[in-house]
């Protein structure tokens, strides 16, 4: 069976950069290295524009088409087009992108202008919020001849305190530096228990010694058991770091072996068979990112890297200024600091990050002409140049002409952003992401990402879907979720089923993990977090309820209850959008299977039951919204969450949830109308 995918069927070059905008080659998949270029303008001596991803520093994203072989980006160097430079990258079969640069002054005067072209190996960073602090530091094993390695996230099966995995990671997976394999271990906390285990199955293997490498933090014991029947006791001493271990055993053909932690958390990242597990011993990889080689011929700079397959070559059109070699950590802070430096060619702060730069000469721009830069970086010497696909430009009539700009710019925001590299299902993958600062998965929000692609492109917003869509009977996840957990693919899955009537093939083959995603909500009742009202609540699974995280009730319900008594539980309350929203999602899910010819009651059944829910008590006809409800320690509802002073807490949108899912009577439709007419409405519509 063909395994999912979950990457974006883009090319390995393309506007990935987390930090800086430009363009990126995906140097080493399995490691999540990047070869960069980013270019940075600016006026001779006087300013450089740092084209930061995280705010607005005057870079527009200008141009794209949705497969992001060309793009551009305008650099205002003076505000309304007064002077800029658009910057166009056209890449040509993943090994050559070319580069323009055009100058245009408007102005009445003058400009010298510059660029600062800089390329650098990138890797997965460690960082505190947005300050950088070292790159990601794998290890991996030395295997003496006839051992075999097993990644300790690689079981077959596993009991532990996770039942549901987040971000794409399988269950108690979680991310550590100096973690061999693909760099992630099991998580301590969530396995800690006697009971709790990680099994893995070989194929007969014959050894005489098992190794585990791992760390706990007291002394401790953990039991490994062979073929279902062999047990033994490995003795563990507490360590910050992680120790390698070793047990001799029966030699026996090892068909399954399993770990159970004793009675401490046990941060488990690997495992090896073999009759010289002994000898097996664990070096950091070399992370670095200066280059091994770096040689100027001509106009042209080619780069070497340790470990990675590639070669790099930046070459330019005219004779440059400088050409520099930095060592340092922050690049946007430098090249301010450096404005006036034409002299050195190495500057060594002590520095982890390697950038290589050329500094071009300053040409002038007279006044109301244009100039030009051009360069080009080329992977393994380059391909043929190709006729690369034009951004692109929303249809419209005369009506629409008005709205054509803002459209466009709207397309070519979601089409550049993207980001590369994401950590998911044990690979590192290219995404969609609401912003570079949160480069990471998110449900929410990628629902209406997916949405805003697909009014310009099916494939781009149908690979959104699909990202976020696991295989049935996966045993980490219904779905991949990050953050607020609200269904939003399913109103994309629904958007593409409606505007697209010619892909309903390609749709109705993902329907069953559609279905397997649509399930975690209507079997959501079932969960041992749940009240005996029937109303639905996630709480457990995170803060958010819909997507809002400022929502008064559950903003009262967070800093009184969570941050004061560390639980997620927010004291048996329940929001309404969650029983809603299931609701919802049944209905549309309903009518696309009426289409595909799909069976209907597992719709009608949760429509009924979760309908018949919403009517059983939180209905506030005094106010004329559905309220937050709380219940007692068994379960069983109490009565409206009011505030302070006496009035329902839940006047707002999550109060007239039922009405979006249309499981309200006349009575309370009337009133809710009155609600969203006299309190609600705003004059950019209907406010939260």
């Amino acid at each position: 069976m063909e395994e999912k995918r979950f990457d974006l069927t883009l090319g390995k070059f393309g506007p990935y950069n987390k930090e800086f905008l430009g363009a990126c080659h995906v140097a080493d998949p399995a490691r999540g290295a990047t070869f960069n270029v980013e270019l940075f303008p600016g006026l001779f001596r006087s300013k450089v524009m740092i084209a930061n991803t995280i705010c607005d520093g005057g870079v527009k994203m200008w141009g794209a088409n949705a497969e992001l072989t060309r793009f551009t980006y305008r650099y205002e160097l003076e505000w309304r087009d007064q002077l800029y430079c658009d910057v166009e990258y056209a890449i040509s079969g993943d090994r050559l992108c070319d580069i323009t640069c055009k100058f245009v002054n408007n102005t009445d005067i003058p400009h010298s202008v510059n660029m600062n072209v800089c390329v650098s190996l990138q890797r997965p960073r460690v960082r505190q919020y947005t300050t950088f602090k070292k790159y990601k530091t794998y290890c991996y094993p030395v295997l003496p001849e006839g051992c075999l390695f097993r990644d300790a996230v690689d079981f077959d099966e596993n009991v532990s305190d996770m039942t549901l995995a987040s971000d794409g990671k399988s269950l108690t997976e979680v991310a550590c530096d100096f973690a061999s394999g693909t760099g992630t271990i099991i998580y301590g906390p969530c396995f800690s228990l006697p009971e709790h285990h990680a099994l893995y199955r070989f194929d007969g293997k014959t050894a005489s010694a098992v190794g585990v490498r791992l760390k706990t933090q007291k002394d401790s014991a953990l039991r490994i058991v062979v073929n279902g029947t062999d047990s033994y006791a490995l003795a563990l001493t507490a360590s910050e770091e992680f120790r390698y271990y070793t047990l001799p055993i029966a030699p026996t053909k090892i068909n399954t072996l399993a770990l159970y932690p004793a009675d401490t958390e046990a941060w488990i990242d690997s495992l090896v068979l073999g009759d010289r597990a002994a000898e097996v011993t664990f070096e950091d990889e070399n992370n670095s990112t200066f280059p091994i080689e770096r040689t100027v011929v001509g106009n042209e700079m080619t780069l070497r890297y340790e470990g990675i397959p590639y070669t790099y070559t930046l070459s330019w059109e005219k004779e440059p200024q400088l050409i520099r070699s930095f060592r340092i950590n922050d690049l946007e802070l430098f090249l301010e600091k450096a404005i006036h430096n034409h002299v050195s060619t190495e500057i060594d702060e002590g520095g982890l990050r390697a950038y290589e730069n050329l500094l071009a000469n300053p040409i002038t721009v007279a006044p109301g002409k244009t100039e030009y830069m051009r360069f080009a970086v080329k992977v393994d010497g380059g391909a043929e140049k190709e006729e690369v696909a034009p951004v692109y430009k929303v249809s419209h009539n005369s009506d629409g002409e008005a709205f054509a700009f803002s459209q466009n710019m709207m397309a070519y925001n979601t089409f550049l952003n993207v980001v590369y590299p994401i950590y998911t299902r044990r690979q590192y993958i290219r995404h969609n992401t609401p912003g570079r600062n949160w480069d990471c998965l998110y449900t929410w929000d990628s629902g209406f990402i997916g949405m805003g692609l697909g009014t310009a492109d099916f494939s781009r917003a149908f690979e959104c879907l699909n990202t976020y869509l696991t295989p049935v009977g996966d045993k980490h996840s219904p779905f991949i979720f990050h953050g607020s957990v609200v269904p939003t693919q399913m109103f994309l899955y629904k958007y593409l089923f409606d505007k697209y009537p010619e892909k309903r093939e390609e749709l109705h083959a993902v329907f069953p993990m559609v279905m397997q995603y649509f399930r975690f909500f209507s079997q959501l009742h079932k969960d041992k977090h749940q009240m005996k009202s029937g109303l639905l609540k996630t709480w457990h699974i995170f803060y958010n309820s819909g997507g809002w995280d400022d929502y008064p009730p559950q903003h009262f319900l967070q800093m009184n209850t969570r941050y004061q008594t560390g639980t997620p539980d927010y004291s048996n309350t329940t929001p309404v959008i969650t029983t809603a929203i299931s609701i919802l999602i049944a209905k549309i899910l309903r009518g696309i299977a009426v289409a595909f010819g799909e069976p209907t009651e597992e719709f009608d059944e949760c429509i009924t039951r979760l309908s018949a829910v919403l009517q059983s008590g939180p209905w506030d006809k005094e106010v004329g919204y559905f309220s937050y409800m709380t219940h007692d320690e068994n379960g069983n509802p109490t009565g409206f969450l009011r505030a302070a002073d006496g009035s329902n807490y839940n006047q707002g949108f999550d109060g007239i949830y039922p009405y979006v899912a249309g499981a309200t009577t006349d009575e309370q439709n009337a009133a809710i109308m009155d609600n969203i007419k006299n309190g609600l409405w705003s004059d950019v519509g209907i406010c939260v």
